[in-house]
């Protein structure tokens, strides 16, 4: 049965990206889990503190979770967590969610799987859960304000939001990165897709009531040069946002 509450184009575009794991593109796959898994150490310490401090008793809720590769890649560093995967598209992630366990070395048994549209009301209850993640995905929203809004609702009061792989714009390269942006899969299949500079993230997030922080990432060799550039001539950083009010 169709939900009137999903994006027809959305949904529709990610539940028939399930041909993730074609042997041809194993090595791919394991690179990009590497950089997944840097861009969670640049603020493992905010996290192991969280896990230390919740007595390991951590509830994570990863929302545009796609693959489950992250939260399943945060369940191998915090095995005493419980986790959900929140996604447009439930047949993805339940097509894909054993071969992204089989990947990380975990077991992906227990982890709730829900399908909803972030841009809507989320159909989870208030202080649900201790940390919110997003990998990718929070610039899909069509709505940051009430996505934003909802993450709260969700969380208990000294919960905290954790964003890898933001969609940034730097100073030095916005016009360009706008132009291709306008050329992706993505937008010309009519799926929401948006970026936006690191101050205007830092906005949204105090806004609604959180504490940014950003941890620059530069994952590999290539970009590890490039640091000094990082802000103006590209943008990569992990979030960490506590709720504050």
């Amino acid at each position: 049965m169709n939900n009137p509450e999903l994006q027809t184009n959305d949904r529709e575009f990610y539940s028939e990206a399930v041909d993730y794991f074609d042997s041809e593109k194993i090595q791919q796959i394991r690179e990009h889990l590497a950089v997944v898994q840097s861009y969670i150490a640049a603020i493992a310490d905010h996290l192991d503190e969280f896990y230390s401090r919740k007595n390991r008793k951590v509830r994570f809720v990863e929302i545009g979770a796609g693959t489950c590769l992250t939260s399943l890649s945060l369940r191998k560093m915090y095995p005493e967590a419980s986790f959900t995967c929140v996604d447009i598209s439930m047949s993805r992630m339940q097509q894909l969610l054993e071969s992204s366990a089989k990947l990380v070395g975990v077991n992906g048994g227990g982890i709730e799987l829900v399908e909803c549209d972030m841009s809507n009301k989320l159909p989870l209850d208030d202080g649900q859960f201790d940390i919110v993640v997003f990998d990718a995905s929070l610039h899909h929203s069509r709505n940051i304000w009430l996505t934003l809004s909802e993450c709260k609702r969700i969380l208990v009061p000294d919960g905290a939001i954790a964003a890898f792989r933001e969609q940034y714009l730097a100073p030095f390269s916005a016009g360009h990165a706008l132009k291709r942006l306008l050329q992706t899969k993505e937008v010309q299949s009519g799926v929401a897709e948006n970026a936006y500079l690191k101050d205007q993230y830092a906005y949204y997030f105090l806004a609604n009531g959180f504490s940014p922080q950003f941890r620059a990432v530069t994952p590999g060799a290539r970009w590890r040069l490039l640091s000094p550039l990082n802000g103006l001539l590209f943008s990569k950083w992990s979030i960490w946002a506590p709720v504050t009010r």
